[in-house]
């Protein structure tokens, strides 16, 4: 079963290190939010080089709440290791992409940067 869509990185940290073979691994919880106080978690796992270069380029964005667009596959349900037990969704990622966190301050200065823009072009126009 495969899954696409926008996740949320979870407070438990990024977990990296090599398998037997030397063979690079992330692994990430990810949080589907479904609103209404309710979420579903994903313990999900990247393996090989695409997953190492990603770690170097984004490692210090990895934080809390970071929305991310994911592809994952081989998705399967586990016991969780929380008390009491809960189901979790275990998958591979296929491909991760960062995206913009939502922030209504830095909203508020991109429409105020364009606007001084547009005032710009008008008062050089003809």
């Amino acid at each position: 079963m495969q899954a696409t869509g926008t996740l949320f990185l979870g407070r438990t940290r990024p977990r990296v290190d090599r398998d037997a073979a030397g063979t690079f691994r992330l692994g990430l919880l990810l949080i589907d939010n479904q609103g209404s106080g309710h979420s579903e978690s994903y313990r999900a796992h990247w393996l090989g080089d695409e997953a190492e270069a990603f770690w170097a380029a984004h490692a210090s964005q990895l934080t809390p709440g970071q929305p991310v667009q994911a592809e994952l596959t081989r998705l399967r349900v586990r016991t969780g290791s929380t008390y009491p037990p809960m189901p979790e969704l275990h998958a591979r990622i296929v491909r991760l992409r960062l995206l913009p966190r939502h922030n209504s301050g830095n909203a508020s200065a991109n429409k105020h940067e364009q606007l001084s823009k547009t005032e710009q072009h008008e008062a050089t126009a003809p």
